[in-house]
C-alpha cells in the first residue's frame, strides 16, 4: 500500500494508466493468446514489477465500489484508470486505506456520468448540420443561481452543508448541481442512492455510517428521501442528514437536491395548529437552505444566452421555438407537451389517468392491472366499444414514443430484476397535469380501479383526502377502507365518524367497534360519545366496562365527564363500568386492586388533562380570535355583495376582477363569486363557481365557508326540501350532482 504514495508525483503516472488499460485490453484477447502475450513480455513495461502494488491497490478501489473504474463501460479508458490515481494522489493516506479496506459509496465525480445522476439528455436536432459527435448535453450557459450554489461549493473544504435547487419541472436544477459539483478535487466522490429503494439505500447508509468524508449526496427530487411511504421513515432520514452534518468527524460531505416548489411546500411550511407536524424533521434540516431557480432565462442570462448560441446547435434552436423557457424546450418539455395533446384519445386518455393518480398524491408504483381498469371511463362509450383486443399494447407504444430524443410521455419502470412492468408520468407533464386537469374530477372507474389495485396504503390515504375534499365522500370512504384493509387501521375512524354525522349510527358503531377490537384507543372515546350525545349514561359506562385497560378506563371516564363536575362523578362511571352496586367498595373492582390505586390512577389522568387544557390554552384562544375574524371577512364580503348586486357596472368590474384572482388558485375568490351570482338571483352561475371550488379541492374547508355547505344551500328548495341534508350527508357524483344514500361495511 505504502508503494502507492512512494510513486505519487512520479513521472510513472503514465505507465501506471497505460499498464492498467493495456492489461484490460490483453484481457478481450482469447485465453491462450492473452497468457502467451504476457510470458513473452508484449505491452508489459520493464517498470512492471515496480508498478505492480500499484495496480493492485487500484483495482482495490475500483472494486470497493463494486465496479470497474468509471464503469464497466470504461474498463479500457486511459482516463477512467488516470481519475483512479488522482484520487489515491490526492486523499489522505488513511482515506485511501478506508476505501481498500471496508469499500466505498459513489463514485470519483470525474468518473460520474451525468444521465445516471438524471440530469435530463438534450433533445436531439436533426439537420444537414448535425454534429455526430455532439457532446450528450448542450453547452452550459450560467444564471443567477449558479452562483449560489458555486458559493456553497466553495466552501465545502471547510465544512459539510447541504443545498436544494427549487424550481419546477425541466428548469435545469439537476444540470446546475452538475455543473457546480464538477469543479470539485478529483478525490471528491458522488453517490446517488436507489436501490432497493431511494429512501431505503439512503436510510441503510446513514443507520451504518457508511458515508464517508468528500462524498457528494445526490438526492435527486429530494421529496422520495424525505416524505417517502411510511412518512416516518422520511423523518428519520432528515434527523440522520442533520446528524451527518453537524458531526465534524464524518465530513465535510456537500448534500445536493432538488425539488419542486409544491414539494417544497410540503416539507417545509409548519402545519396547521390543530393537525400533526409531520416534517419537524425536514424542516429543521432545509429552512434557509435553498436556492430558487426560476422558470425562464432572465435579464442578462438572455444576452449571455444568445452569445453563446452560435456555438451550440440546440442552444440555436432553444433561442429561435423555446423563448425564455430555454431548458424546457432543451429537455423536451415542450414537445413533451405537443405529443401527449396530439396522442390517440386511448392513449391521451392513459397520460390522464397518471396525471390524476399522481396530483391526487398517490407515490406508489402505477400497475398495467390499475391503468387497464381505470382508463375505461376516461373514454365515450362509443370510443371503447370499437377497440381491438391489442388497444393497450398500441397505446402504451404510441405513449413512450421518444420526443427529440427524449423519453415519451410515459415512462415505463420495472420492480426487480423479472418483476411487473410498472407506468410512470414524464416529469413535465406530471407538472402540467396539476394545471390542465385542477378542475376535473376523475371518472368512477379511476376510483373503483385504486381500491382494485392499488396497494400503497399512504397513497390511498391520500387519495381518499383528495376525493373528501372535493365532496365525493362514498369514494372517499371506499379509499379509507381499503387503507384500512391494508394496515392503516386509523383510516377507519374517518369513515365512522361520518357515517355518525351523517345519522347512520348503526353503521358508525359497527366501525368504531371494529377499530376499537384492533387496537385503536380513539374509537373508544369516539363510542363513548354516541352514548354521551344520546344522554344514555349507562351505556356510555357499558362501554368502559369493554375497554378492560383501567389506565385507558380512567381517560375515559374523565372525557365523559362533563365541565364542572369532579372527580366522584368520574368515579362513579367507573364503578357503573364495572357492574359495581352503589353499596359496594371499589376494592372489590377485579381489574384494581385497592380504591386508593385507582383514585390515584385517576388523579394522575385527570392532572394530565388539567395540563393539557392549559398548555393548549392559548390555542383555542388564538383559535378563537381566527374563527372571530374569519366571521368579520364573511361579513365584509355579505356587505361587499350587498352594495354591488344593484351595480352592473360595479358587478361586472368585481366579477371580472375575482376571475382573475380564481385563475390564479384563489379558492375565496371562487367562493365569494358564487355568493354574488347567487344574490343577483343567477342560481345556475353560482353553482358553476360552487363546482369549480369543489372540484379543486375546497369542499372541506377548515376555516371560512364550506363550499359542499354552500352548494347543499343552493341545491336546496321548497321543492326539495331534503336535498341540502342529502349532499352534506352523502357528498357528490362524479358528476357533481347530490349522491344517492350509501352504507359502507368493513372486512373483518
Amino acid at each position: 500500500m505504502e508503494e502507492l504514495w512512494k510513486l505519487a508525483g512520479t513521472p510513472l503516472l503514465d505507465s501506471v494508466a497505460r499498464t492498467a488499460a493495456r492489461y484490460g485490453e490483453a484481457s478481450r484477447q482469447p485465453t491462450g493468446k492473452r497468457i502467451s502475450a504476457w510470458k513473452t513480455g508484449e505491452n508489459v513495461p520493464s517498470s512492471f514489477k515496480e508498478l505492480k502494488p500499484v495496480l493492485r491497490a487500484l483495482i482495490s478501489m475500483a472494486r470497493a465500489r463494486k465496479g470497474h473504474p468509471g464503469g464497466a463501460q470504461h474498463l479500457y479508458s486511459f482516463e477512467a484508470w488516470e481519475a483512479l490515481w488522482s484520487e489515491a494522489k490526492e486523499s489522505p493516506v488513511g482515506h485511501v486505506k478506508n476505501i481498500i479496506n471496508t469499500g466505498i459509496l459513489g463514485l470519483p465525480i470525474v468518473s460520474a456520468d451525468p444521465i445516471e445522476l438524471e440530469v435530463h439528455p438534450s433533445i436531439e436536432i436533426i439537420s444537414a448540420e448535425t454534429n455526430d459527435n455532439a457532446p450528450v448535453l448542450p453547452l452550459y450557459v450560467k444564471r443567477a443561481h449558479d452562483h449560489g450554489l458555486e458559493s456553497i461549493i466553495d466552501k465545502s473544504a471547510d465544512h459539510s452543508s447541504i443545498c436544494v435547487l427549487v424550481g419546477g419541472s425541466s428548469t435545469g436544477k439537476t444540470r446546475a448541481c452538475w455543473e457546480a459539483v464538477k469543479s470539485l478535487g478529483s478525490h471528491w466522490r458522488i453517490w446517488h442512492p436507489l436501490t432497493p429503494s431511494r429512501h431505503e439505500a439512503l436510510l441503510n447508509a446513514l443507520r451504518r455510517k457508511q458515508i464517508s468524508p468528500y462524498t457528494v449526496l445526490w438526492l435527486n427530487e429530494i421529496q422520495f428521501y424525505l416524505n417517502p411511504s411510511p412518512s416516518n421513515l422520511g423523518e428519520e432520514i432528515a434527523a440522520e442528514l442533520r446528524e451527518l452534518i453537524k458531526d465534524p468527524a464524518r465530513g465535510p460531505v456537500i448534500i445536493l437536491g432538488t425539488c419542486w416548489p409544491e414539494h417544497w411546500q410540503t416539507l417545509t411550511l409548519r402545519p396547521d395548529p390543530t393537525k400533526p407536524d409531520l416534517h419537524s424533521q425536514a424542516r429543521a434540516l432545509l429552512t434557509g437552505q435553498h436556492v430558487l431557480v426560476p422558470d425562464e432565462f432572465l435579464g442578462e442570462e438572455i444576452e449571455r444566452l444568445s452569445r453563446e448560441a452560435s456555438r451550440d446547435r440546440r442552444l440555436k434552436e432553444a433561442t429561435a421555438k423555446g423563448n425564455r423557457r430555454v431548458t424546457q424546450f432543451l429537455a423536451g418539455a415542450l414537445e413533451l407537451v405537443n405529443r401527449y395533446e396530439t396522442l390517440p384519445i386511448i392513449a391521451r386518455s392513459l397520460i390522464h389517468v397518471m396525471m390524476d393518480v399522481r396530483r391526487l398524491g398517490y407515490k406508489g408504483t402505477i400497475s398495467e392491472e390499475f391503468l387497464r381498469s381505470a382508463v375505461q371511463g376516461y373514454m365515450h362509450e362509443d370510443v371503447w366499444a370499437g377497440v381491438k383486443r391489442d388497444w393497450f399494447k398500441k397505446a402504451v407504444k404510441q405513449s413512450r414514443k421518444p420526443c427529440l430524443g427524449v423519453s415519451g410521455p410515459l415512462r415505463l419502470r420495472r420492480v426487480g430484476a423479472v418483476g411487473k412492468p410498472t407506468y410512470d408520468l414524464a416529469d413535465y407533464l406530471d407538472e402540467i397535469g396539476r394545471i390542465v386537469r385542477r378542475e376535473e374530477f376523475p371518472p368512477a372507474s379511476f376510483w373503483t380501479s385504486s381500491v382494485k389495485h392499488l396497494r400503497d396504503a399512504n397513497g390511498l390515504l391520500d387519495l381518499a383526502y383528495e376525493a373528501q375534499i372535493r365532496g365525493r365522500l362514498n369514494y372517499a370512504a371506499l379509499m379509507y377502507l381499503q387503507a384500512a384493509n391494508l394496515g392503516e387501521l386509523e383510516a377507519i375512524l374517518y369513515v365512522a365518524e361520518h357515517r355518525r354525522a351523517a345519522g347512520a349510527i348503526d353503521e358508525a358503531r359497527k366501525l368504531f367497534s371494529h377499530a376499537a377490537d384492533k387496537g385503536i384507543e380513539d374509537a373508544w372515546l369516539y363510542l363513548a360519545q354516541i352514548e354521551k350525545d344520546h344522554g344514555d349514561e349507562k351505556a356510555a359506562a357499558r362501554i368502559l366496562g369493554q375497554v378492560g385497560d383501567k389506565a385507558l378506563a380512567a381517560r375515559l371516564a374523565i372525557y365523559l365527564t362533563e365541565p364542572g363536575q369532579n372527580k366522584e362523578h368520574a368515579l362513579r362511571l367507573l364503578e357503573q363500568a364495572f357492574n359495581l352496586s352503589p353499596k359496594k367498595s371499589l376494592t372489590d373492582l377485579d381489574l384494581s386492586h385497592d380504591e386508593g390505586g385507582l383514585r390515584d390512577l385517576l388523579r394522575q389522568a385527570w392532572h394530565s388533562v388539567e395540563a393539557m387544557d392549559e398548555k393548549f390554552g392559548a390555542l383555542r384562544v388564538a383559535a378563537e380570535n381566527l374563527r372571530n375574524a374569519e366571521e368579520e371577512r364573511l361579513e365584509i364580503e355579505d356587505d361587499l355583495i350587498e352594495e354591488i348586486k344593484d351595480d352592473e357596472e360595479s358587478f361586472a368590474w368585481i366579477s371580472s376582477h375575482l376571475l382573475n384572482q380564481a385563475d390564479n388558485g384563489d379558492a375565496d375568490a371562487l367562493l365569494l363569486l358564487a355568493k354574488a351570482w347567487r344574490a343577483v338571483g343567477d342560481s345556475g352561475k353560482a353553482k358553476q363557481y360552487m363546482m369549480i371550488a369543489i372540484n379543486q379541492g375546497y369542499a372541506d374547508r377548515v376555516t371560512g365557508s364550506n363550499a359542499l355547505a354552500i352548494l347543499a344551500d343552493l341545491e336546496g328548495s321548497e321543492e326539495h326540501p331534503d336535498l341540502a341534508r342529502q349532499i352534506l350527508c352523502y357528498g357528490l357524483e362524479v358528476d357533481g350532482s347530490p349522491a344517492s344514500q350509501w352504507s359502507v361495511s368493513i372486512e373483518e
